[in-house]
């Protein structure tokens, strides 16, 4: 059975020096893409939870030493409840605002 799924949420970041701890609540859609006991799969409601840590290697990259995921879903009408884990190599699209400090001022 091969399994996807897209989910969206808010993540809550707490930054603390080089490390950012992160926790995420996510809803969104499990899909099966392949035939499974003679059906041609199934989308049901995907519940996530979960959260971990980044290290800041430059302004726009970081280090995720560790992400884990609490996933909830019915496909098939059976409940599946599995736990996943990540690591890799993050982009940082913006900047975090820290408390007490601000922006730098582009000069023209």
């Amino acid at each position: 059975m091969n399994l996807r799924d897209i989910a969206v949420g808010p993540q809550f970041l707490y930054p603390r020096g080089k490390a950012i701890f992160f926790g995420h609540a996510l809803v969104g859609d499990a899909r099966t893409l392949v035939r499974v006991a003679n059906t041609e799969g199934d989308t049901a409601r995907a519940v996530v939870l979960g959260g971990g840590v980044d290290l800041d290697i430059s302004s726009r990259f970081a280090l995720r030493v560790l992400q884990v995921d609490y996933m909830h879903t019915t496909l098939f009408n059976d409940k599946q409840n599995n736990l996943r884990f990540s690591t890799g190599l993050v982009y940082h699209w913006g900047t975090i605002r820290q408390k007490g400090h601000r922006a730098p001022v582009q000069s023209p």
